[in-house]
């Protein structure tokens, strides 16, 4: 998308992960901007589609809320890695707990 989420780029998700791979991009840091601040969870298809169509790391970004959103996309989605930020900036979750539930 463009302009923060506001308007549609026609681009296609997919075809961008392999292109931006075939440029020689080492991971890929996947932000869903439908999912950012929401703190319901991760986008798992959007996760798991992209981690299915390249073969270099996937990084989940945006949605999560509780420890469990980290389990869930990691055994859901098979991303080798996954991030917050504003759950551990005000303390909504503890670190501790995020490690202890995966």
């Amino acid at each position: 998308t463009l302009q923060g989420g506001r308007k549609g780029s026609g681009l296609d998700v997919v075809q961008v992960a392999r292109a931006v791979e075939a440029l020689g991009a080492g991971e890929l840091l996947v932000n869903c901007i439908d999912c950012d601040g929401q703190h319901a969870g991760f986008d798992l298809p959007l996760m798991a589609m992209l981690k299915a169509a390249v073969s270099i790391p996937v990084i989940a970004s945006s949605g999560a809320g509780a420890p469990e959103h980290f389990s869930e996309v990691f055994r859901s989605t098979q991303v080798e890695a996954a991030l917050a930020a504003s759950i551990f900036h005000r303390r909504t979750v503890a670190i501790s707990a995020v490690k202890e539930c995966c």
